[in-house]
């Protein structure tokens, strides 16, 4: 608990508990589980559901939404019928996607990716790029220096910056 006042508390003052200041002070790393929740009106609406899950897939928690089968409807009762082929299934992609933490930059380059069904890994938190042949950085990103040389590497041995 007290790891989580220091979190959330700088000078006296409750920081603001915002999707960005999630990201921004990783207070998601204190979660048991991922707890999503996207309404068709708020917090950029369905379509960001799956940008969110492969953000916080890589901390192999498990991820719990707000949505049953019930309520999306016909979608699911197909996933019912395949869902015993999935189990135990490893997330299969040799894209990587750097997350910038930009709503508008980030989010953007995301749509259009799964627009395209472009299949892709978060890589922010991702510790293995061994099976990555890509990695995608969108504008406005800001590199640290652990970062450029994680990039520096990847490249060297002959992964692609897209």
């Amino acid at each position: 608990m007290v790891l989580l006042q220091q979190a959330y508390c700088q000078d006296n003052q409750i920081t603001n508990l915002s999707r960005q200041n999630n990201l921004k002070y990783n207070l998601f790393e204190y979660n048991t589980k991922q707890d999503l929740e996207d309404l068709p009106t708020t917090w950029g609406g369905y379509d960001i559901f799956p940008y969110r899950s492969k953000f916080f897939a890589a901390d192999g928690k498990q991820i719990v939404d707000m949505t049953t089968y019930e309520n999306i409807g016909y979608a699911f009762d197909y996933v019912e019928l395949i869902e015993d082929y999935g189990v135990d299934a490893q997330h299969a992609s040799r894209l990587g996607y750097f997350n910038p933490l930009n709503s508008q930059s980030g989010e953007g380059t995301v749509r259009m990716m799964l627009e395209e069904q472009v299949n892709f890994n978060v890589i922010n938190r991702m510790e293995d790029w061994s099976e990555l042949e890509a990695i995608v950085i969108p504008s406005e990103s800001k590199l640290n220096p652990e970062l450029v040389s994680r990039l520096q590497s990847f490249l060297d041995r002959g992964g692609v910056n897209c």
